[in-house]
């Protein structure tokens, strides 16, 4: 074999090699995404990549590199070929980000592991205000998910307890009053919503930007298996939450550019 054909054996080979890599990172980012959105079959990865920006999985930027990386993939698989091997071959630069993708996209991205791991305190409505207070001083927490047995009524919060002790501040009683007593200091701004454990990151942050009817956005979000009221609480999530959920998506996507 001439030192010719050897080289272009050689760069042949590469470009499978290429070609190979490529398609095994889309690969492994079609089914990540699958997986994460629950797609029936008929899906493509263009309407993947468009459901995950849509909730806000992805960046702009993101998407629209993703689906140029759909179409070079098209071009590999139903293109033409020549002498058996496809004509349109990947960029090693290209290859490398899309494995940088492929890896990237492989961390939980669901709020529970994004945050500390945090013990969760439910009351009930017989709770006492000075066991409340206890509860308080030893956690630390100013928000409550209040049960009856297993199901979840409402939530006690900062805003509620305040507004009940400056009723009661003169009453040398109110200690032995429960919390069924401070739910009628609780208004609109006091709502929470019951998520799914399955919940990421950017659905956190949209749902603290989403108003209701009244004009106000959850004060707390409760994570329970599957989102059900009669389930046990996971965490409780509050705004202060996002930017640390934010800031470990952000570094991992600066993995993408380094």
């Amino acid at each position: 074999m001439s030192t010719v054909e050897r080289v272009n054996d050689d760069e042949t080979k590469l470009s499978l090699t290429y070609v190979k890599r490529f398609m095994a990172a889309f690969n492994q980012l079609e089914r990540y995404f699958r997986d994460i959105l629950d797609a029936p079959d008929h899906w493509g990865f263009t309407e993947l990549v468009r459901r995950a920006r849509q909730k806000k999985w992805l960046t702009e930027s993101m998407a629209e590199e993703l689906t140029i990386f759909a179409k070079l993939r098209n071009a590999i698989v139903h293109g033409q070929y020549f002498d058996g091997e496809p004509i349109a071959e990947p960029h090693a630069a290209v290859v490398e980000q899309i494995e940088r993708y492929a890896e990237a996209m492989n961390f939980d991205r669901t709020a529970l592991a994004l945050l500390p791991r945090q013990d969760t305190v439910n009351l009930s409505p017989e709770t006492t205000v000075k066991e409340l207070l206890t509860k308080i001083h030893t956690t630390g927490y100013t928000r409550f998910p209040i049960y009856q047995g297993r199901q979840f009524l409402w939530l006690l919060s900062a805003n509620a307890m305040t507004k009940f002790l400056a009723v009661h501040h003169d009453d040398h009683r109110y200690e032995h009053l429960t919390v069924a007593d401070i739910k009628q200091f609780c208004s609109n701004s006091d709502r929470a919503e019951l998520v799914p454990r399955t919940i990421t990151g950017p659905e956190v942050k949209e749902r603290f930007t989403s108003i209701d009817e009244t004009g106000h956005a959850p004060t707390a979000l409760i994570v329970t298996e599957t989102g059900a009221s009669n389930q046990r609480p996971l965490r409780i999530i509050v705004p202060s939450d996002v930017p640390i959920i934010m800031q470990k998506i952000q570094a991992e996507e600066l993995k993408l550019y380094l």
